[in-house]
């Protein structure tokens, strides 16, 4: 309407002045002052002419203009909200971005010496596979499943052994390079106990290049007999030595706190993780392809741990649908 509006007042200008507009290219051209060199009401009415006429330029071109400077912006601003969730490992935070959605599959091999109590039995080769899904509800909330979780047992193929799925929630209330949230996780009763875990998970970006990832979680098993309690606490070193090449390791302190007729048991595990992240069109992370190794110390079962042993995995890590 502004524009409509500088338009018809130029427009009056020049019918009341014809040479108007043939002044004000004229004197624009040879970079002459607006004052005009014919006196009376003439040069006003040329001056008018000439500050209306640049006027309405004016006006009419701003539209143009802010759009030409606000499209670097919106595509830079967007371009920075694609790549929210950074390719590196080792700088991506505690929970996902809003509106991203991952799924995790990994399959592996393994040898243990399962120990029940003081009884125990080596050589059990098994095949875990582990199958999940996660969510970014907001930048600091984030959900998840383990839908898949079972082991097949190769010395006595084809019994399976099936875990419950679980459900888990994480929300991050620390920002910055060091980050720490609450993660809740139940498992569902589909036998005869109940399963749930609470911790505070705890992300430290030591450089662009470094992350340690800790923290402190309580498990607890609610059984017709008994309620078992145990602690563990992580603890991962990532590292970027590119951008999408990461390696680690890992250790996790698992101990009981609480499990009657039992001993006290303190289960240190060891495992090492390499993997390579691979780019989408928006700068987000498309998938993670990884391999890991872990010896010892890993729980199977409810009373059951592998004491000595090892399992190599590899798996994969698919993501998608990112609000930004």
């Amino acid at each position: 309407m502004v524009a409509k509006i500088a338009v018809l007042m130029v427009t009056v200008a020049a019918r009341l002045s014809p040479r108007v507009t043939a002044r004000v290219h004229h004197a624009l051209r040879r970079g002459d002052s607006l004052s005009g060199t014919e006196g009376g009401t003439d040069c006003y009415r040329s001056d008018m002419g000439r500050l209306l006429f640049i006027l309405s330029i004016f006006v009419l071109w701003r539209p143009s203009l802010a759009a030409a400077q606000d499209a670097p912006v919106g595509a830079e601003v967007s371009a920075a909200r694609s790549a929210n969730y950074p390719l590196a490992l080792a700088r991506r935070p505690l929970t996902l971005a809003r509106g991203l959605l991952r799924f995790d599959m990994s399959v592996g091999l393994g040898a243990f010496c399962v120990v029940t109590g003081d009884a125990g039995s080596c050589g059990n080769a098994l095949i875990p596979i582990v199958g999940g899904m996660a969510y970014g509800i907001t930048e600091d909330l984030e959900v998840g499943t383990e839908l898949i979780s079972l082991w097949l047992e190769l010395e006595a193929w084809p019994r399976t052994r099936f875990e419950e799925p679980a459900f888990y929630g994480t929300f991050r209330f620390v920002h910055g390079p060091l980050e720490v949230g609450v993660r809740a996780e139940v498992w569902l009763p589909l036998r005869d106990s109940f399963r749930m875990q609470v911790g505070v998970p705890v992300d430290w970006r030591l450089t662009r290049a470094l992350a340690l990832r800790t923290g402190a979680f309580v498990d607890v098993r609610v059984e017709p007999r008994s309620t078992p309690v145990a602690m563990s606490i992580p603890v991962a070193f990532l590292v970027n030595p590119t951008n999408a090449f990461w390696v680690g390791v890992s250790s996790n302190v698992h101990f009981m706190l609480s499990q009657p007729g039992a001993r006290f048991s303190l289960v240190v595990p060891l495992g090492g993780e390499l993997g390579y992240a691979f780019t989408g069109a928006s700068g987000d992370p498309a998938a993670d392809l990884f391999g890991g190794f872990e010896t010892g110390g890993m729980e199977f079962h409810h009373g059951s741990f592998f004491g000595r042993g090892w399992v190599a995995s590899l798996g994969v890590r698919g993501y998608c649908c990112s609000a930004h």
